[in-house]
């Protein structure tokens, strides 16, 4: 009939596998030595690489905030001269009137000292 294995049994490992297993962690640590001194040097090389990236992105940042700042005073500063210009139109304008109202009363006091006279 069929025997129980004990667990101990099951998982039990023969020296030969044993000895392969130990043999591949050992290989693969001696391995994965130089391959850490090229990580580091990678990981250094892509650190001061995303840094300045990063130093460039908030530069940028910096820099599109100024220009925001800046064409928002330039349209205070556009709408201020718009306004002046009204205003200067308006006093042209005012200024013509006067002019014309001027040579009126001109023409009005020659009428009456002609009447007068």
């Amino acid at each position: 009939m069929f025997l129980k294995k004990s667990t101990t049994q099951a998982f039990a490992i023969s020296g030969k596998a044993l000895f392969n297993v130990i043999l591949l962690i050992i290989f693969f640590w001696i391995v994965s030595r130089p391959l850490k001194g090229i990580g580091e040097k990678l990981y250094g090389f892509f650190g001061k690489t995303a840094h300045t990236t990063y130093q460039n992105i908030s530069e940028s940042r910096s820099n599109v905030n100024q220009l925001f700042k800046a064409n928002e005073l330039l349209n205070k500063q556009e709408e201020t001269i718009t306004k002046l210009n009204f205003k200067l139109n308006n006093i042209g304008s005012e200024i013509k009137e006067n002019k014309e109202l001027k040579s009126l009363l001109k023409i009005k006091k020659d009428l009456n000292y002609r009447t007068l006279s």
